[in-house]
């Protein structure tokens, strides 16, 4: 299999051979997650993301952009329409 020798080649790399080699790949390439994690991080150079992080920054993201597009309107939601126009941008 192809990321296995991938697997092989990247610990290869850093000195290791023989038996004990062989046992890594085996032990990394026995369990989907740790293999997945290992290529993202050794291949691909690729840190894991903390999903609560990212939630975080998208509702800030999310919000901020509620708040700054709300600003060019808010003088038509508060204000008599004739009032408002001299307010535009």
């Amino acid at each position: 299999m192809l990321e296995t020798k991938e697997i092989r080649d990247i610990y290869e790399g850093k000195g290791f051979q023989g038996e004990l080699l062989d046992r890594i790949v085996r032990t990394i390439t026995a369990n989907k997650d740790v293999w997945v994690a290992v290529m993202m991080a050794e291949e691909h150079q690729l840190s894991p993301v903390d999903r609560g992080t990212a939630m975080k920054a998208a509702w800030v993201v999310g919000l901020s952009a509620i708040i700054g597009s709300l600003a060019p309107i808010l003088p038509f939601i508060f204000l008599p329409v004739s009032v408002g126009c001299g307010f535009r941008f």
